[in-house]
């Protein structure tokens, strides 16, 4: 055995505390990895890949993405899309829970309740990040009618007034779709 240091503790002791420190930190780092959205994931998923495939095959590294792939699938085949910012570890994992639910709607039922959480919190930030985009900004005062009328409940309102936006856009010429470098605060959907 090892005599015990002249502060009084064993190296066992040394060592727990040490191994204790370290999962704590590794515990700290998967709360915090979980917690951001699948877009800063992939970025990192995909250097993962690249540095542990080095000498050997991409395939042996496939099981990092099987479960963003049957997201990707449950998502499309509802017509859920553009979420990845939105989408936690914590959101994945119930969306991939319920994607296996024979409930048909299961999947749309919790992503409209996670958008109409906290008085459509998420909502009105996805919204927000619409007028950085010049076409959208231009038609600030339709779609902040069209999400007041969704916000009311009145839904058949919404999907005519927002609609012909998506069109337009896509018709658009694309130099003017771009980014505006205004201050979006005073046009925020709240």
């Amino acid at each position: 055995m090892f005599p015990a240091p002249a502060n009084g503790r064993s190296f066992s002791e040394i060592v727990r505390n040490l191994a204790r420190g370290f999962f704590e930190g590794v515990g700290q780092v998967a709360v915090y990895f979980d917690s951001l959205p699948l877009e800063e994931k992939h970025r990192i998923k995909a250097g993962l890949i690249t540095l542990l495939s080095q000498g050997g095959s991409r395939d042996s590294w496939k099981h990092l993405v099987e479960d963003d792939q049957r997201l990707k699938r449950i998502l499309v085949d509802r017509g859920w899309w553009v979420l990845q910012k939105d989408i936690t570890g914590t959101v994945k994992r119930e969306i991939l829970r319920l994607g296996r639910d024979p409930e048909p709607g299961a999947v749309d039922a919790y992503l409209c309740a996670l958008f109409r959480a906290d008085d459509l919190s998420r909502l009105r930030a996805k919204v927000n990040t619409w007028f950085d985009v010049q076409y959208l900004a231009a038609r600030r005062q339709i779609l902040l009618h069209g999400l007041e009328a969704h916000k009311s409940g009145q839904y058949t309102l919404t999907i005519p007034a927002l609609l012909p936006l998506l069109d337009g856009m896509t018709r658009a010429n694309p130099m003017r779709i771009g980014t505006t470098s205004e201050n979006v605060e005073s046009r925020e959907f709240r």
